[in-house]
């Protein structure tokens, strides 16, 4: 009877020590919610800035005729391009966007991400991709 008691611990013991060594994932749950605060025109990846517009430093720019959104270094050398497949429209609808950047560490460049819009207000509108944890904040012409 002890010996099969101690079997029993041993493998209670055993159990618990690999139980305890399974690495936790962290699970990234960022809503649009955190993004939609945000007041700065820029590429924003889980809620927080890869690069936000600076009025020292940078010019914001909007083509209305190939609906794209850049954010330009006064001297040109950087830049952040966010060209939308389409206009924007109402809030709730999807879009695809290319975002492409020069000379900006941290800000991913992607060919084809699916945006919704998160918001409008005047000249700026939040667009937020969940799959990517990613949002743009940009100034755009209708």
């Amino acid at each position: 009877m002890k010996l099969k008691h101690i079997v029993w611990m041993a493998l209670l013991g055993a159990a618990v020590l690999l139980a305890g060594c399974q690495p936790r994932q962290p699970k990234i749950n960022v809503n649009s919610k955190e993004f939609q605060k945000k007041v700065t025109e820029g590429i924003y990846k889980v809620a927080k800035p890869q690069y936000a517009f600076n009025k020292t430093t940078d010019q914001l720019y909007f083509n209305k005729a190939t609906n794209t959104f850049r954010i330009v270094s006064n001297d040109g050398s950087k830049w952040i391009e966010v060209k939308l497949q389409s206009p924007v429209g109402s809030v709730g609808e999807t879009l695809k966007a290319s975002l492409k950047s020069q000379g900006f560490d941290g800000v991913e460049n992607h060919d084809a991400i699916e945006f919704e819009i998160m918001k409008k207000e005047g000249e700026k509108c939040w667009l937020w991709s969940q799959a990517h944890t990613l949002g743009v904040l940009a100034f755009y012409v209708q």
